[in-house]
């Protein structure tokens, strides 16, 4: 009974929210009241900070830590000196065996990812006044940090159409696993080609990710992912998706952490991903204060168990 009655609630809290909609015009106006938190900018950061000695290591003061990131940015030219420039420093702290990365590019990012980081630095990306290719130090609010940042797109909304897809997950415990990774991947050549053998339609590509997905999330549904943004799905499985080629009806395979996806191109929506981003944020919203108004008139206890429960016998 309490099962069911979750699955109810689920149901009904799903419906609630697609029962919200809104015109283009209160997006757009939502958006340009809240800019910073639908925008995303590109740019290359170095972190240079105070540390305590180790036997290994000398002391950085706070002021050694400005005037290593003032000497970085002053012979930075562009985005490729700094570029060089970072990967220089990677070496430097190597262990023996070890790559050197470049790992100062920070890439479609938005307000609240870089304040994670730091708020000044977001601030300061996020500012009306940056333009691409300024450059700066920026330190942290406790003033122990200093960043050397370089600005490769300032701030704008993500105008890519949001897409839909159908894949069938065959899953593979082991990536590592060479014998493993070979079965997986002939299972999905064979389902591939068995789905082309019966036909190649979109309906029995949905019947057969419903008999044969990995993925518990999208299997019931015919393997079927609606309005994906950029970002949203594993490297491989994004870069398949949003390719400028792509066209609806296109298979592949990809492979990606959980194994290998079979792929089915459905189509791609007249819905931006900056559009579909406010509009979710407006439903939650919406159903929050929905929800907050609806509990008023519930009376709820606490079980001894600890389940919430509406004041009524099971």
């Amino acid at each position: 009974q309490c099962v069911e009655r979750e699955l109810l609630a689920q149901a009904y809290k799903t419906a609630k929210l697609e029962s919200f909609s809104y015109t283009n015009e209160q997006l757009e106006d939502y958006f340009n009241e809240n800019e910073n938190q639908f925008s995303t900018v590109d740019f290359r950061i170095e972190t240079f900070g105070q540390a305590a000695a180790t036997e290994e290591t000398e002391e950085i003061t706070a002021e050694q830590a400005k005037d290593m990131a003032d000497a970085f940015i002053a012979a930075v030219t562009d985005e490729q000196s700094f570029a060089d420039a970072a990967m220089e420093r990677s070496k430097e702290s190597l262990e023996e065996g070890e790559t050197a990365t470049d790992d100062s590019l920070s890439k479609d990012v938005s307000y609240s990812s870089v304040a994670q980081l730091d708020s000044n630095v977001a601030d300061w990306a996020f500012g009306d006044d940056v333009k691409v290719g300024d450059k700066t130090v920026i330190a942290s609010k406790d003033g122990t940090i200093f960043y050397a940042v370089y600005m490769l797109r300032t701030k704008e909304r993500n105008e890519t159409k949001t897409v839909d897809v159908r894949h069938i997950l065959v899953s593979v415990s082991d990536m590592e696993d060479e014998e493993a990774k070979a079965e997986g991947k002939q299972k999905a050549e064979d389902l591939l080609a068995q789905w082309k053998d019966e036909g190649g339609t979109e309906e029995g590509f949905a019947e057969l990710a419903k008999v044969n997905s990995g993925d518990s999330g999208s299997a019931s549904n015919g393997g079927l992912y609606e309005g994906i943004q950029p970002g949203e799905m594993a490297v491989n499985f994004n870069d398949w998706c949003f390719d400028a080629s792509r066209k609806p009806g296109d298979t592949g395979i990809v492979e990606t952490n959980y194994g290998y996806h079979v792929m089915y191109y459905v189509q791609q929506n007249e819905q931006a991903t900056w559009q579909a981003k406010v509009e979710d944020t407006m439903r939650q919203n919406d159903y929050n204060a929905f929800y907050e108004t609806a509990k008023e008139n519930y009376e709820v206890k606490t079980h001894w168990l600890g389940l919430y429960l509406r004041n009524e016998p099971i």
